[in-house]
């Protein structure tokens, strides 16, 4: 713990709060105190460096004036604690770059060193909101950004995937360059973006594009767009090999950025407001783009639909040729549920078929109302594809492209039925995603969706769907259901875990940086039999601040430990903001543990916990103290048992509680 901090007046409200100040929270007061952290992934060693006025030497800026340098601070903080490389836990995908505090241009060397503080503290002050800094790191470095590799690696992924890759410049007042950037898969046959990108550069457009972040931009932008069979998909199932490294010519991104300007400013004067390159059939095809009059007012969820005001809308020059890959157009059917006059859909109480609620508040027992979301069945196109294409993929190797079509249904076993009366089927074993895991090696409950990573529909991995009636076609709707609201009728899934550090190791980490981790697992055992309850063992893994009560999720969401890691992480700026105290006039912790005690795997002793009490959640909590044992019965919490490590709580089974 440090001493208490300066604080200076927040200059966005002064000390009068009569308004709901996000700079300050409405104190009046900022923190001028800076807290820079650098913990390893792969040990949980953890350094800090607590910037304040007069920690730091400022140095004269090239430009003239001074600054405090924080990125020499960070590679000290790394080496200390064995990082080979690091990244920000808000921007993980993005370099960490030069940091630096500029400080006022009235400060000067030869000031009275009274006065040299107070201008530093008021420029650590308003540098950033995020007082509390954290970068993870690990042990091996990861290879230096290379724009070309990872352009390279999108146009290779976009031809595993049968996709296209988008390279797009837009005229953008104001913008460096004078023109704004991105990178993002597509379709074939949809239509460019309302709202222009902001990256400043083709660079750092690629820098900040992984393949999932490309593939959510597809997701949420081209529901609309045309639906096509996989020509290349194997009726058979059989994965094809694909070399990811290997692409003829290679990637240059100063060239391709050099064809897009050039194609935006020809040699003949006209100026377009933007330009497109589109990696397509192993080549890449230049286009200027043109302006397409305006779009209308749209209110749905979709990023670039979002602004109820016309916006200009463009269009390719030219396209260009078809991809070879691309087969028969899906035919579809018009959506019933749809409403263009009345815009009214369905209830969420009549979500599986169910008959309207009576005492639903939405929609007053109707079983329709009006909603400015889309359509839970077509993504509010009006359209229900009458077929699906299913890609598998390692994102290495190996990919599958599953064709499915609305037809000859094929024989379905009845394996349960609903308390209202409607049957839940099982199809035969090729529309069940669990019998294609083992293909790519993995396990069934290592696919997940590759648009952000959720874990696959526990009905998709099985084949079960259930029917409204008897009489209906279950391929149908198993198809429906697979489709509705994804782009093209496609549906992308990743074979295969996430990169994340053992548990033990993110207990480290947690408790290093101050933290407690909760880890909640809950054993499904007893719905075995049952296809319309979970399977299999249900994860949740929660950092908090110690001062939070301990919470139980309602149901775990994961189907591995894995996946709980990564979503945790990706929550971790949560869970550090959270830990910084409210009042400014409270100091933020300075945490180093450069030598964290070992920590034995907790999978098998927290299995067994699960197992004593399954079908109930179970959470233990990791803290300073040790670790304690909670179960959660509705909406309480009881806490069963303390002690001083998870193998002494659990050595003892007799001593715990029985229900």
């Amino acid at each position: 713990m440090t001493a208490t901090p300066a604080v200076v007046p927040c200059p966005d409200c002064g000390t009068v709060t009569s308004h709901a100040c996000a700079s300050c929270g409405q104190h009046g007061l900022r923190r001028a105190q800076l807290v820079l952290t650098v913990a390893n992934l792969d040990t949980g060693a953890v350094a800090s460096a607590e910037v304040a006025a007069g920690t730091l030497a400022p140095r004269p800026s090239p430009g003239g004036g001074w600054h405090l340098a924080l990125t020499p601070l960070l590679h000290d903080l790394a080496a200390s604690v064995g990082a080979g490389s690091f990244h920000d836990v808000t921007a993980p995908t993005e370099p960490v770059g030069e940091r630096r505090v500029p400080l006022p241009a009235e400060w000067r060397p030869e000031l009275p060193a009274e006065h040299r503080d107070d201008l530093a503290a008021a420029a650590i002050a308003g540098w950033t909101r995020t007082p509390w800094q954290v970068f993870l790191g690990r042990t091996v470095a990861r290879p230096a950004s290379d724009p070309d590799r990872q352009l390279t690696r999108l146009c290779a992924v976009a031809g595993l995937l049968c996709l296209d890759l988008v390279v797009e410049a837009r005229r953008l007042p104001g913008a460096a360059g004078g023109f704004g950037w991105e990178v993002r898969y597509e379709l074939p046959g949809s239509t460019p973006p309302v709202r222009p990108a902001t990256h400043p550069d083709l660079p750092a457009a690629v820098a900040a594009t992984t393949v999932e972040r490309a593939i959510a931009l597809l997701t949420t932008r081209q529901v609309a767009a045309p639906a096509h069979f996989v020509r290349t998909a194997g009726p058979a199932g059989v994965a094809r090999p694909v070399t990811l490294d290997v692409i003829p010519g290679g990637t240059d991104v100063a060239q391709v950025e050099r064809r897009i300007l050039g194609a935006v400013a020809p040699a003949t004067g006209e100026e377009f407001p933007g330009a497109q390159s589109i990696w397509r059939n192993g080549a890449w095809w230049h286009t200027a783009l043109r302006r397409a009059g305006a779009a209308g007012p749209r209110t749905d969820r979709y990023p670039e639909r979002c602004d109820s005001r016309a916006t200009g809308t463009v269009r390719r020059d030219r396209e260009p040729p078809d991809p070879h890959w691309r087969g028969a157009a899906i035919p579809y059917a018009d959506c019933p549920d749809c409403d263009p006059v009345t815009g009214l859909r369905p209830c969420d109480c009549t979500l599986g078929g169910r008959p309207a609620g009576p005492d639903c508040a939405r929609c007053r027992g109707v079983g329709r109302r009006a909603s400015v979301l889309p359509c839970h069945a077509c993504g509010g196109t009006g359209r229900r594809p009458l077929g699906a294409v299913l890609t598998l993929s390692n994102l290495r190797d190996l990919v599958l492209h599953l064709n499915w079509e609305v037809g000859a249904s094929p024989p379905a076993v009845l394996v349960a039925t609903h308390p209202d009366g409607q049957p839940v089927v099982q199809l035969p074993g090729r529309y069940r995603l669990a019998r294609w895991a083992s293909i790519f090696r993995v396990r069934p409950e290592d696919l997940a969706d590759l648009d952000g990573g959720g874990a696959l529909d526990q009905d998709l991995r099985d084949g079960i769907v259930s029917l409204p009636d008897p009489d209906a076609d279950p391929l149908a709707h198993y198809i429906g259901h697979t489709s509705g609201g994804h782009p093209g009728a496609r549906r992308f899934v990743r074979a295969g875990g996430p990169d994340v550090p053992p548990l033990a190791e993110l207990i480290r980490l947690a408790l290093g940086l101050g933290l407690v981790a909760t880890v909640t697992v809950q054993d499904h055992r007893l719905n075995d039999g049952d296809p319309l309850r979970p399977h299999g063992l249900g994860w949740h893994v929660e950092l908090n601040a110690p001062a939070l009560p301990v919470g139980v999720p309602d149901l775990p969401i994961h189907p591995t430990v894995e996946a709980a890691i990564a979503d945790c992480l990706d929550c971790l700026d949560l869970a550090l903001a959270e830990a910084v105290p409210a009042d400014p006039a409270d100091p933020i912790p300075v945490p180093s543990v450069l030598q964290p005690a070992p920590l034995d795997d907790p999978l098998p002793l927290l299995a067994q916990l699960g197992d004593r009490y399954a079908g109930r959640l179970v959470a233990v909590r990791f803290d300073p103290a040790g670790c304690h044992l909670y179960l959660r019965h509705h909406d309480e919490v009881q806490h069963l048992a303390s002690a001083a490590t998870l193998a002494t709580l659990g050595a003892s089974p007799s001593t715990l509680p029985s229900l």
